[in-house]
């Protein structure tokens, strides 16, 4: 039996064996997620921020590869490193409405751009300081600080136990270090658990009561991988009695998977510092997207800026998890969880739509299908089905907050022309076939348009404004819209046989003058994929409703200048 003075001999001695200085060694395609590759490129962009600050103790690095690491880390390095990390600022916040529990410092009263007076309650607020960050920023404590801080405070620090860590330093003025440091100098096959706040989606144990668990090693880089995520606010469209809204819904995050650690960390610190402050609203202007994906893919296109030949492939990053996450209620919910992997062309492809491609639905749209390899049009009907007509076909209803679809879809079909005009036969086959559909459609909305107002474009196509655009007549203009309109809606609601019968007695009513040739393609096309045929004569229908100079000019949005509508 064991004295109490001989039970704490043997404890002291235990607590006495824990080493000051500790030798780690990382291989990255042995860590055991994205999160840890991220988390360990994550610790050294931190070291190198610490080093150009001039803050010490720092960790020294002893060996590093495209792949591995190692390097002495001692306590009193450790803890000048989580001091900093888990530093935190007080600040002021306007609510308003009051927050339950908490008195505020004061209470002000503002005007709205309304002319209205209401009441604002101010209150302390504690955020992360994150000085690494405020370093590398542009604009020193700004618009990215501020966002990072939203996220985190928001997403993986949302509930408050988790926030613990910041809250002690705030207290105590130092980290507690106490149970890492031993983590990591203990037996490093041991398995510790990690919290939510640490690694996303993870849990105590899984349904078959499986302790979930990391080394301690490991565990240590998941308190770095934030540093080197980028992060992203999506706009997501809703309809709501029978009109459009926007609404800008929890954050992406898209989480690197380095492979090579050495250019990735300086290519990220050379993409923070060249992040651009310009804002909408509250938000960075860059960091607002329609698409979680685009949020990845802005990130690939950004460090393919910083190399040699502005290009990007695996020998960089193997991919991006993307994860779109949103506090409701009390809790934080993963509203999507997606991959991106860089293929050949991928970023070309982007860049062609990038800045260029300004509806939101189409630029979803696009970019789905630019991510997976698929035709441009595909999964158009989704859309179709799930916005009420007015987004696709220019009329009295159409959201005048947005960039119209079809003068988007419009661009598209015209490059494609010119492409043809120069291209001839070496176009891509369905590029072909989109742009007779195109040319069919659009020849019978003219026809039926003069038909039905008694107007044609060469009566009126010398009578411009000051920008050069064509005027179109009021009764031309109402006539477009409805014809194509009906026809949207005609065909939307056709399947089949159905649609095959409808498009050859309406679309191919009319005189096309097309080539022999072209008859037998379109003929085979509706026997052989009919869905094809009717996504491309919906997408033409909504190019050919979008008048230039019409209602789109008067609500200040783009305006299409090429003349030769008609």
């Amino acid at each position: 039996m064991v004295s109490k003075r001989e039970g704490n001999t043997v404890r002291s001695k235990a607590k006495a064996a824990v080493p000051e200085v500790v030798e780690l060694a990382y291989d990255l395609f042995e860590l055991p997620s994205a999160q840890h590759k991220a988390g360990l490129a994550g610790m050294l962009l931190f070291i190198k921020s610490m080093k150009e600050r001039e803050l010490s103790p720092m960790p020294e690095i002893l060996e590093q590869t495209e792949t591995t690491v190692r390097l002495r880390l001692s306590r009193e390095a450790l803890q000048a490193m989580f001091d900093d990390l888990y530093a935190v600022d007080e600040i002021e916040a306007k609510s308003s409405s009051k927050w339950k529990g908490e008195t505020p410092i004061r209470e002000e009263k503002v005007t709205d751009k309304q002319g209205k007076t209401k009441t604002v309650f101010v209150y302390p607020l504690t955020v992360p300081r994150a000085r690494w960050l405020s370093f590398w920023e542009a604009d020193g404590e700004g618009v990215w600080l501020k966002l990072w801080r939203d996220m985190l405070w928001k997403t993986l620090r949302a509930i408050p136990k988790t926030r613990d860590e910041y809250l002690k330093t705030k207290t105590s003025g130092h980290y507690d270090l106490d149970n890492l440091w031993t983590e990591i100098t203990t037996s490093t096959q041991q398995r510790r658990k990690v919290s939510c706040s640490l690694m996303l989606g993870v849990q105590d144990e899984n349904a078959e009561q499986v302790p979930f668990g990391v080394r301690g090693n490991d565990k240590l880089l998941l308190h770095f991988w934030t540093l080197v995520c980028p992060i992203s606010v999506p706009r997501l469209l809703k309809t709501k009695g029978g009109t459009i809204e926007s609404t800008h819904t929890g954050f992406v995050l898209a989480l690197p998977e380095p492979a090579n650690i050495d250019d990735f960390v300086d290519q990220h610190r050379n993409y923070l510092r060249k992040l651009n402050p310009a804002t909408v609203g509250m938000r960075p202007k860059d960091a607002l997207i329609d698409l979680p994906a685009e949020g990845g893919l802005e990130y690939l296109f950004q460090l393919a800026q910083g190399r040699i030949g502005k290009s990007l492939d695996d020998s960089l990053v193997c991919g991006l998890e993307i994860h779109h996450l949103e506090k409701v209620g009390n809790s934080v919910k993963a509203r999507s969880v997606e991959s991106i992997r860089p293929r050949s062309g991928l970023l070309g492809q982007y860049e062609k739509l990038r800045g260029k491609v300004a509806n939101p639905v189409y630029k979803q749209m696009r970019l789905a299908n630019l991510l997976v390899a698929r035709r441009w049009h595909a999964d158009a009907q989704r859309f179709f089905n799930e916005y009420p007509y007015p987004v696709f076909i220019s009329g009295p209803n159409t959201p005048r907050w947005i960039h119209f679809f079809g003068a988007d879809v419009k661009r598209y079909f015209e490059d494609r022309r010119q492409d043809a005009a120069v291209k001839g036969g070496t176009m891509p086959p369905d590029d072909v076939f989109s742009l007779k559909v195109y040319q069919m459609i659009r020849n019978w909305v003219n026809q039926r348009v003069e038909e039905k107002c008694g107007l044609r474009y060469s009566q009126f196509k010398d009578n411009t404004n000051e920008q050069g655009h064509v005027i179109y007549p009021k009764n031309y203009r109402e006539a477009k819209e409805k014809i194509c309109a009906d026809t949207f809606l005609a065909i939307r609601g056709r399947n089949g046989q159905d649609f095959v019968e409808y498009f050859v007695g309406n679309i191919c009513a009319v005189p096309h003058f097309l080539p022999e040739a072209d008859y037998v393609l379109v003929s085979r096309r509706l026997l052989d994929d009919w869905e094809t045929v009717k996504t491309l004569a919906m997408l033409a229908l909504s190019a050919a409703s979008y008048v230039p100079g019409g209602r789109t000019e008067e609500a200040g949005a783009e305006v299409d200048s090429s003349a030769e509508d008609e």
